[in-house]
Parts: structure tokens; sequence; C-alpha cells
């Protein structure tokens, strides 16, 4: 049986507080997020809930999977599992499937995608 072929570079991501007077911060796991997050304040010293996720290093593909199931701050634990776990033909199939055609990915519990059209 052959090897899965896989990618391997890890992913940073990067949290921007929706509040403006918050500073971002770099992570590359969930647990890094959930860390780092619990000590972010704003300018009043009030914690931040909310932030923007952006995709700032790993490989292409993984890149394009992060676009494709516009991941957030409520999704970012599956991703990082798909981006580790799928193999490169699973991530091709959901980037294509999602540039090509009036679908859209959201990722779910345990990995799976629900699609509905755009």
């Amino acid at each position: 049986r052959a090897k899965m072929q896989t990618t391997k570079k890890q992913c940073i991501l990067f949290a921007q507080p929706c509040d403006v007077s918050a500073n971002g911060f770099y992570f590359a796991s969930v647990e890094g997020f959930q860390k780092q997050s619990a000590r972010v304040r704003n300018s009043f010293g009030l914690p931040v809930g909310e932030y923007e996720i952006e995709f700032i290093e790993g490989d292409e593909l993984n890149a394009q999977l992060f676009t494709a199931a516009r991941v957030h701050q409520g999704n970012i634990n599956t991703f990082f599992l798909a981006s580790k776990r799928w193999d490169i033909d699973q991530k091709r199939k959901v980037i294509i499937a999602a540039f090509n055609s009036d679908y859209s990915f959201y990722f779910k519990k345990a990995g799976l995608m629900l699609i509905s059209m755009k």
C-alpha cells in the first residue's frame, strides 16, 4: 500500500483583535491561541473576545485550504487537524470545489465539511 502523501510545513496564524486598541499575536496551535488570547487586554484593561484570523506562514496548499474553508476563531481547531491529517488529495478536492463551484465549505466536528450554496 502506498504511503499517504501529506504536507509537512507548520502553519503559523495571526490573531488580529477586532478591538483596535489591543495587540494581536502569532500562534501555531489551538493551545497557543487559547493561552495567548486569555492574556490580551484592550486599552481599558478588558479582555478581548473576537479576533480575525489570518494565515501567515505554511505551505501553499494549507494557505489555500485556509481560504477555501473560511477559517475563523471558532473553527481553528478543525483547520489545524485537517492541515495535519488530510492528505494532499483531500485538500485539493476541497480547494478545487470551493474555488470552482457555487459551494461554500465550512469546517464541522471531526474535520468534516458542511457544504452549502454560496
